[in-house]
């Protein structure tokens, strides 16, 4: 439901929203606290801010505002393009190919992401466990400990505005503990960037989690795509058994 109609979210109290779908209000609240939020009324805020987005923004179309309505699905792609341009631009690619090297010769790797940086979290260690094994993502409902990681590990963390706390504590112990830590973040002032090795950082006007979103999609697929060709891996989505294991993790 919070894919297809946001606006409730956005709009309706946690009981009303668990009413409406079947589940009590505590259900609500700990989906919440999974996704990182420390409340219902967190997710609320950060609906709104994204609602707000959608309806106050103007798309450019080959640099040039457009005050159209309905949005043109061409020039919010071509907004997309226009991100992962001048973010591929911008990248080092001596940090893209040290991140790739770290990965592949990780003994584990550790990825974490909450808020709405959960799902490129999520993805990122699902295609990664394809390539390579002993990749976990970590999830702040569970009891994650850094005991079982070395200082031949590797930290994998996406951390964009609203900066959730978790993934920085995490970073911070995780330097302390000689891992190496590569983030995603939206601007080199970012308060992960304390404890980063390498930052990935994007090129966006806006602090929008839809523009965010189709860069670092893009990011990840080019830093996959690195780890696939060095470390001679081929992604097999026909691997039911280990798509399985991911899901029941």
């Amino acid at each position: 439901m919070l894919l297809a109609d946001p606006t409730a979210f956005a709009a309706r109290s946690a009981k009303t929203v668990g009413e409406s779908i079947g589940v009590s209000e505590t259900m609500i609240i700990r989906f919440c606290n999974a996704l990182g939020y420390q409340g219902y009324s967190e997710l609320q805020q950060e609906i709104r801010e994204v609602i707000y987005d959608i309806r106050t923004a103007k798309w450019s179309n080959d640099g040039k505002e457009s005050d159209q309505s309905p949005y043109s699905f061409k020039q919010i792609m071509r907004w997309d393009q226009t991100n992962i341009e001048n973010t591929a631009n911008h990248m080092n690619p001596e940090d893209m190919d040290a991140a790739i090297s770290k990965i592949v010769d990780a003994d584990a790797v550790l990825v974490a992401g909450l808020h709405a940086a959960f799902p490129m979290a999520h993805w990122f260690t699902f295609a990664l466990d394809l390539l390579k094994k002993n990749c976990h993502l970590y999830r702040p409902e569970f009891s994650t400990h850094l005991g079982a990681f070395t200082d031949q590990s590797v930290l994998v963390v996406f951390s964009y505005y609203r900066y959730s706390l978790h993934p920085i504590r995490l970073a911070e112990k995780a330097k302390e503990k000689g891992l190496f830590v590569i983030a995603f973040t939206d601007t080199t002032i970012s308060p992960i960037t304390e404890y980063a090795d390498i930052v990935f950082t994007l090129e966006i006007p806006t602090r929008s989690i839809l523009q965010f979103a189709p860069v670092t999609f893009s990011m990840m697929n080019a830093l996959l795509s690195g780890i696939s060709v060095k470390s001679n891996a081929n992604i097999d989505f026909k691997e039911e058994d280990k798509i399985m294991d991911f899901f029941v993790q």
